[in-house]
């Protein structure tokens, strides 16, 4: 696939035109033809054969792009409670206040298990210590999906997984979230666009990256290195 790289202000543009990936490091301003950071890339499963059937492409917003009504950088994140896998409720501004959070928006449930999802969980976990380095106080997950049986799909996920204490996962069984941050991919066998923000103690969106399809995912690498690039 034919990779054309661009930069906007300190975050990256990534979309898809024309069957080609367009995206680019959140370096500063500058056009180059290499890009050392990770994807989350998908295989020949379902999941490619679901995308094939949706709208895709995807694309990180740094104030250039106006399509969709997702959350931009510079924008204020809105609140929202939701339960954890344990039932307790948990009010996103309350995890703020201890420092940048990485909200990761998974597929959840939308029908089956999402091994792109799976991949990109299992990556956030292995560089947890790292996503701590670079400024990353919590990283939460959300979870959506149906709300009948999304508990236990979450736990099946999470298999005999243990979080680190800076991770959290958090089911969106009603789409409250979802719908909050426009997000809500209304299709058969879907639930949410796979997202990607880190928000401040300010409540200020910091990174936001929205994929169209089910890969365009962010990697914890890539999160590192632009939050590294923006220090």
């Amino acid at each position: 696939m034919r990779k054309i790289f661009a930069q906007v202000g300190v975050i990256t543009l990534i979309i898809l035109v024309g069957g080609q990936l367009i995206d680019g490091g959140a370096l500063h301003g500058e056009h180059r033809g290499d890009w050392n950071g990770q994807s989350i890339e998908s295989g020949n499963n379902q999941d490619d054969n679901q995308q094939s059937k949706s709208q895709q492409g995807s694309y990180q917003q740094g104030g250039l792009l106006q399509l969709d009504t997702f959350p931009k950088v510079g924008d204020t994140a809105k609140d929202f409670t939701l339960k954890s896998t344990d039932d307790k409720e948990v009010t996103f501004s309350s995890l703020t206040k201890g420092g940048n959070v990485a909200l990761v928006v998974l597929r959840g449930y939308p029908g089956y298990h999402c091994s792109i999802c799976t991949r990109q969980f299992q990556q956030f976990l292995n560089e947890a210590e790292n996503l701590k380095k670079a400024g990353i106080h919590k990283v939460v997950y959300i979870y959506p999906g149906d709300k009948k049986d999304l508990k236990e799909m979450a736990g099946e996920k999470l298999g005999k997984e243990t979080l680190p204490a800076s991770h959290q996962l958090l089911l969106d069984g009603d789409y409250h979230f979802t719908n909050l941050y426009n997000l809500r991919w209304d299709k058969e066998f879907e639930t949410a666009y796979p997202a990607t923000f880190v928000v401040n103690k300010e409540n200020k969106v910091t990174f936001a990256n929205v994929s169209k399809g089910h890969g365009g995912r962010v990697s914890p690498t890539t999160l590192i290195q632009a939050i590294t690039e923006k220090k």
